[in-house]
């Protein structure tokens, strides 16, 4: 025997609730449920032949079609019975039939995934159906703007710019005839009293408004509601990528300098040689996850819509060269790989984008190094011809199947089964540097040599605009006692880049913000500022705008440390002051050579000002 269930406090709420339900609350649910199953219903017919396409502008057109074929069904069912109770014609009748059979075949030919034959079918089908009613009805229907129409939607459902041009003519010269043919009268219409013909011309007037509505107004309409969305989520993805990568090089600083330390230490101390190797493995490991970062950086840029432009110097080609290759050369020796330069027919001094051109060459010979041969050459060939120069940079060894051979320059495409895994970004990144300076990139891969070529347009420099960098002497007999502000908000790192300026002689005060750098200066003036620029409290960019309004400390030489590489983020410190923009991971190396540069110069207020 069941035991009595007790009513509580809530069953009775619910069992009141249902009992509670109104008439106009099922009538209500009802609508809904109906509402939804014709969304569905719609969404369902929208999608067909959709399912197994990757091209996202395909899908759209095939959409498109979809959609026009179930509108232009629909308004038949509805309209077609009024025009034929209207005319009370045999022709008008079959004419209508005919349509509405060869209309529902462009969804069953979209099925079948003939979607240039669904287009075709539907257009020419709409073209056929406007010449036919237009030789029955004569001047008495205004269908000639139809056409007019159906030329707008050529360039809604077709992608080929050929069946395009082709739709174009065609629906152009079915308005030439349409002309001659009422202007000669070749044809004799069937009567049409003026308020019949008043009425089919108003419905026609509905055909044309309903499909724009439908199938133009309100896919414009979302597709500008999806663009900022997607805007809005590419922003939010690159200071995504940014913060994620910015806090990724903060440690990676650190172990770049206690290598870069090390490496001082084993060329002072002969009992260390033993592990130098090691050290300048930790250093190549450092170069490539940096290089791995900058190309998230860039290619995040890229997505946002990002519209970079070229920032062009004159440089010494033979020099500039020889600099990119010597820094891969520390990579291609962990492969016993060799990397050979030759420049042939090309003038000293050219006039281009040196930070671009670096990351095009670096990352085609990361990418030669990566998959070369081991114990083989890689080569670098630059040639130049008349107004243009081209980068050639080539290894040995398996070859690149003719059908990826475009694919490669896409995002995220790589070979995992080689012996360095990496983003995928690297060959993407070029294309986009390339296509910023006006040139072009590509590749040939046979007999196990695989070629990229580089075209970039040629402009010769003059040698009187080319900016020196000074190379640091031998000995650090001016560095001595030379004064360094270090404004670093990482204190490991800042103790790491302290002990290197105090082993070539420098004193050192650290602070840990932008404030406390301010407040440090008060109590003694530094002869040179080293700067990080993202820093709690106040940051390196406000920093710098407090020194160079102070009539005290403008003259300082500001040299800002930071892991954004953008060119407008360099920009907006240079603008605000800055002497010098350098690199986290920093190169103590270079470090040194620019400290040697403004320790050696008197930068007064006056000269900062017209420089």
């Amino acid at each position: 025997m069941q035991p009595e269930q007790q009513l509580t406090p809530v069953s009775l709420h619910r069992s009141t609730q249902k009992n509670h339900i109104t008439p106009e609350m099922k009538t209500a649910d009802r609508n809904i449920r109906e509402k939804n199953y014709i969304v569905r219903t719609f969404e369902t017919i929208k999608n067909i032949g959709t399912s197994e396409i990757k091209d996202e502008a395909l899908a759209a057109n095939v959409m498109m079609t979809n959609t026009l074929s179930f509108t232009f069904g629909a308004l038949l069912l509805i309209l077609a019975p009024v025009v034929i109770l209207l005319t009370q014609k045999a022709s008008v009748f079959i004419a209508l039939s005919v349509e509405f059979i060869v209309n529902a075949l462009v969804l069953v030919l979209n099925h079948h995934r003939r979607h240039t034959l669904a287009s075709l079918v539907l257009y020419f089908l709409q073209t056929i159906v406007i010449i036919y009613f237009g030789i029955l009805f004569g001047k008495q229907v205004q269908l000639l703007f139809m056409l007019t129409f159906l030329i707008f939607i050529n360039y809604l459902i077709f992608s080929n710019r050929w069946i395009r041009w082709i739709g174009f003519l065609f629906a152009l010269a079915t308005l030439c005839l349409l002309r001659i043919a009422y202007a000669a009268e070749w044809f004799t219409p069937i009567p049409l009293t003026h308020t019949i013909a008043g009425i089919i011309e108003t419905l026609i007037i509905v055909v044309v408004l309903v499909v724009a509505i439908v199938c133009v107004s309100k896919p414009y309409e979302e597709n500008i509601r999806n663009n900022l969305v997607l805007k809005r989520a590419n922003e939010f993805k690159r200071i995504f990528v940014s913060q994620v990568t910015h806090e990724i090089r903060t440690p990676l600083s650190s172990i770049y300098a206690i290598a870069q330390l090390l490496k001082k230490e084993c060329k002072q101390n002969p009992h260390l040689n033993e592990a130098e190797s090691l050290i300048n493995q930790q250093l190549v490991a450092c170069n490539n996850a940096r290089i791995i970062i900058n190309n998230v950086l860039d290619f995040a840029l890229i997505e946002s819509g990002h519209m970079e432009t070229p920032d062009e110097e004159n440089i010494i080609l033979q020099e500039f060269m020889e600099k990119v290759i010597a820094v891969n050369k520390v990579i291609a020796h962990t492969r016993n790989i060799n990397l050979q330069l030759s420049i042939e027919h090309m003038p000293e001094i050219i006039k281009t984008d040196p930070l671009k051109l670096s990351q095009i060459l670096t990352n085609l010979l990361v990418n030669a190094i990566k998959y070369g041969e081991k114990e083989s050459t890689v080569t670098v060939s630059i040639l130049g011809s008349f107004d243009h120069w081209l980068i050639q940079v080539s290894n040995q060894g398996p070859d690149i199947p003719p059908e990826k051979q475009q694919a490669i320059f896409e995002p995220y495409v790589t070979d995992k089964g080689k012996y360095v895994e990496g983003t995928g970004l690297g060959l993407s990144i070029v294309k986009s540097k390339v296509e910023t300076l006006s040139g072009q990139v590509s590749v040939e891969s046979r007999d196990h040599l695989t070629t990229f070529t580089v075209i970039l347009p040629l402009e010769e420099g003059r040698l009187q605009d080319v900016v020196r960098e000074e190379t640091p002497a031998s000995n650090t007999a001016v560095l001595n006692g030379l004064h360094i502000l270090l404004a670093e908000d990482n204190e490991l790192y800042a103790k790491l880049v302290a002990r290197f300026l105090r082993k070539i002689g420098c004193l050192v005060t650290i602070a840990a913000n932008g404030a406390e750098a301010i407040r440090q200066m008060t109590i003694r003036t530094p002869d040179i500022i080293l700067m990080d620029a993202q820093m709690p409290e106040m940051d390196g960019l406000e920093a710098l705008t407090h020194i160079r309004a102070s009539s005290q400390y403008q003259h300082i030489p500001v040299i800002i440390a930071s892991a954004n590489t953008f060119t407008n983020a360099q920009d907006a410190f240079m603008n605000a002051g800055a002497d010098a923009f350098i690199e986290k991971p920093v190169n103590f190396a270079e470090l040194q050579q620019l400290l040697h540069r403004y320790a050696s110069q008197d930068i007064s207020p006056t000269a900062r000002n017209v420089r």
